[in-house]
């Protein structure tokens, strides 16, 4: 998975039924940064877009709360249809079910295209004005 990049996170994400329980909006959140925004493989498996290898226990330790916390946490999304995991007895495929509503491939094309805009705009600005 590529670490780099960035997220959408919209305001309306602060009436989400979870938003006020700590640790279950924090497992999400950190849910969405880790799951893949490509296609990618893993061990022999495809892994989607929205997706991600992971377990509780990784988890727990990236987020520095226990593994009951994040057990917890992972059912409330599963109850509420957030998340679906496939589980083996080594790891765990977690689905962010509405990823690609919430992750919209076009609004990152476009900020692709606008960044890479700018980059052209600024390499073209006289020495003088940047920065020293």
């Amino acid at each position: 998975m590529n670490d780099t990049g960035w997220i959408s996170l919209y305001r309306k994400f602060t009436e989400w039924e979870w938003y006020t329980d700590a640790n279950t909006m924090r497992v999400f959140l950190h849910l969405l940064l880790k799951a893949n925004h490509k296609e990618g493989h893993w061990q022999g498996k495809i892994i989607q877009r929205g997706q991600l290898i992971t377990g509780r226990k990784t988890i727990a330790d990236e987020l520095k709360i226990s593994e009951r916390s994040v057990r917890t946490a992972l059912d409330k999304l599963k109850m509420t249809n957030e998340i679906t995991i496939e589980s083996t007895n080594k790891f765990s495929i977690v689905t962010i079910v509405k990823y690609d509503i919430y992750q919209d491939n076009q609004k990152e094309n476009d900020q692709q295209d606008d960044q890479q805009d700018d980059q052209r705009a600024t390499s073209k600005w006289p020495t003088n004005d940047h920065k020293q």
